[in-house]
């Protein structure tokens, strides 16, 4: 007597499910393959014909993601056996689903709370005054600029530092950011 679940298989098989059910659980255990970190970022979108298709709420979040592409396909692989995922595309969305924005919200919040100091508020306000827009546009650019440096001094008491090459806030080892370390790897003279 056979199995259930080697019958199960054998339906699903041949029904031509067994690979889009197997694809389809990249897509419900990625919060588990990339780490709760990125998957607030990010959000799987769908899988088809072995592509997975992966929202992303910014370009250099994609880009990132980009060069990670074969670590993320191998670690599906890891935690889906024979995954048919083979290729994987990202997108830029305009918002994550509700799910993911619920941390966006928090931190939004959080920003509420920090207080910029003198030093900020003078860059803030020789960036505005070397505008030439109208008062309107100005207002907008100033409150966008306050984000901007609350959020910078957010990311630092997070534990965030900036990279020593371009300067950007990261969360990771080492004194540059992964993009200016994979752009560094790739000059580095090759011994002969």
């Amino acid at each position: 007597m056979k199995r259930i679940g080697s019958v199960l298989n054998e339906f699903l098989v041949k029904r031509e499910l067994y690979l889009k059910i197997k694809g389809n659980l990249s897509v419900f255990k990625w919060d588990e393959i990339v780490g709760q970190k990125l998957a607030d970022f990010t959000s799987p979108l769908s899988y088809k014909d072995g592509v997975l298709l992966i929202g992303v709420i910014n370009p250099l979040l994609e880009r990132e993601l980009n060069y990670m592409k074969n670590d993320i396909i191998e670690k599906i692989n890891t935690i889906v056996p024979n995954s048919p995922v083979k290729r994987i595309r990202f997108r830029i969305i305009e918002r994550l689903p509700i799910r993911e924005r619920k941390q966006v919200q928090e931190d939004t919040l959080a920003l509420d709370g920090v207080q910029l100091e003198e030093e900020d508020l003078k860059w803030i306000n020789n960036v505005i005054n070397r505008l030439k827009v109208d008062d309107k546009l100005k207002k907008k650019y100033k409150k966008l600029l306050t984000v901007y440096k609350q959020d910078q001094k957010l990311k630092l008491k997070k534990g965030y530092k900036k990279c020593k090459k371009c300067g950007v806030l990261f969360k990771s080892e080492g004194p540059l950011c992964p993009v200016c370390e994979i752009n560094d790897r790739g000059n580095t003279p090759k011994s002969k």
